[in-house]
């Protein structure tokens, strides 16, 4: 079945990006939480896991 390779493509590049936002969204939060309680993460180091 010829037509079902695109669709399966579709699929993991959303699965991917999902799994992608979900990391970036975790990461945002725990930074948020770790300067709440106090840890001064300079955001040069957050920014280049971001982006590493």
């Amino acid at each position: 079945m010829p037509q079902m390779a695109p669709m399966m493509w579709v699929n993991i590049y959303i699965y991917t990006s999902l799994v992608l936002a979900l990391a970036y969204i975790y990461h945002f939060f725990s930074l948020g939480g770790a300067l709440q309680k106090g840890l001064q993460l300079p955001k040069s180091s957050s920014l280049s896991w971001l982006w590493h």
